[in-house]
């Protein structure tokens, strides 16, 4: 099997391939054009193909991104559109491609990368845990307060865009796992805007915009019984935060249902009057269902120690233990590697034997611990990593404790 990067010339075998692989996305032109004008991806740079008896039997999308985890920016690359010929599936060729790709991105200097899973277990074997949690729910915006800081919610003109760029900046850096934007990212976002797709209202106050909404109306709603999708919820505090969903709460007319991705410890349905799902609001007896819970991406580190001691504080916890870490993909990732912290500064070093407690696990459960979303008591307790000393889990689960990982953007 040969790999290579991706040619003008491949371009109709690619689109064959993503409306086939993802029928229920774009149409054949969509998909097409999505190849030439992708706010962060090019052709001919970011597109891997596979070929077979010089025919392409598989190819993927290698995007670069920079995302926020445990308070410091790390290159990541993002892997989508992973598309083969129809022909050609079941053969191992789409396994092979996604292991030189992360190959490939480790020695291009990403530290992690994330996607977008058709098949959890298949990227599990590659390396990838899954750690994409939220909450959707689905009420009436009258369920939400009327809070008096929506009379600071207004639509969005086009000299907001700094404002507006600026406090989503803001929002990635104090949450975990959420991507930077450029602004070939804004400018497509708004295309959307534009076009009257979608619409946007910022919150503004003494001349800052501290927060956003960018939401749609479901197409072919009913004039009476129209369904809102939240995209995105931006916000500075707790008063923007308010202020936003005291805007949903305004525009209760016409609109039967909100649809809203929450953070999982956000804590959304305590505020709502009636936080029953407006589908269906009872689960059995007088147990009520608040929420559907779902999980989405999944996140791999690349770089074991170069991600170790890229963030900048482990919550001033001091300690020192051995990783026994098992990488099939990458051999770098494989091995003992002891972490020494010293009020939360990071060290790494290989080590060639054991000479203090020993934490064993494989690098997807490695990378859920990473990126927060798995704690190491929590995977003690459900026999996913193997342990020589148990006082090693309680400090080192306080050191790697962050806020949850929640990812804004679909690639």
């Amino acid at each position: 099997m040969k790999i290579r990067t991706a040619t003008k010339a491949d371009l109709d075998i690619l689109t064959q391939m993503g409306c086939e692989s993802f029928p229920s996305g774009f149409s054949y032109e969509e998909r097409k054009k999505l190849y030439l004008e992708h706010p962060r991806r090019r052709l001919e740079k970011d597109v891997l193909v596979a070929e077979v008896n010089n025919e392409i039997v598989v190819a993927l999308s290698a995007i670069p991104y920079t995302v926020w985890l445990g308070g410091v920016s790390l290159p990541m690359l993002g892997i989508a559109g992973v598309a083969n010929r129809l022909e050609s599936r079941r053969r191992g060729y789409a396994f092979r491609l996604c292991c030189e790709a992360i190959k490939r991105g480790r020695e291009q200097g990403y530290l992690v990368s994330i996607l977008y899973p058709f098949r959890f277990d298949f990227y599990q074997k590659l390396g990838w845990g899954a750690i994409g949690e939220l909450i959707e729910y689905r009420f009436h915006p009258s369920s939400l307060p009327s809070y008096e800081a929506r009379k600071h919610v207004r639509r969005f003109q086009e000299s907001d865009l700094d404002g507006l760029a600026q406090c989503y900046q803001r929002f990635v850096e104090k949450n975990n796992c959420l991507a930077e934007s450029s602004i070939e990212v804004w400018q497509n976002k708004l295309k959307g805007v534009q076009k009257r797709e979608t619409i946007l209202m910022v919150y503004e106050t003494d001349g800052k915009i501290t927060g956003y909404i960018l939401f749609e109306f479901k197409p072919n709603g009913e004039m009476l019984n129209q369904e809102v999708i939240v995209h995105e919820l931006i916000y500075d505090d707790s008063v923007s935060y308010q202020g936003l969903l005291g805007f949903l709460s305004s525009i209760s007319d016409q609109i039967s249902v909100v649809r809203y991705w929450a953070q999982v410890d956000e804590g959304f349905h305590y505020i709502l009057k009636d936080p029953r799902d407006a589908d269906q609001p009872i689960l059995a007896g007088l147990v009520s269902k608040t929420g559907s819970y779902g999980f989405s991406y999944m996140f791999r580190v690349l770089d074991l120690e170069k991600a170790l001691e890229a963030r900048p504080n482990y919550n001033n916890v001091s300690g020192t233990a051995v990783l026994l870490v098992k990488d099939e993909q990458i051999a770098e990732n494989s091995g003992l590697f002891q972490i020494t912290l010293l009020n939360g500064k990071m060290e790494v070093k290989r080590v060639d034997s054991l000479q203090t407690a020993c934490i064993s696990l494989s690098i997807d459960v490695f990378s859920q611990l990473y990126a927060g979303t798995l704690s190491l008591e929590k995977a003690y307790f459900l026999g996913l990593i193997t342990v020589n000393e148990l006082s090693v889990v309680s400090w080192l689960s306080k050191a790697l404790e962050q806020p949850k990982p929640f990812l804004q953007e679909y690639f």
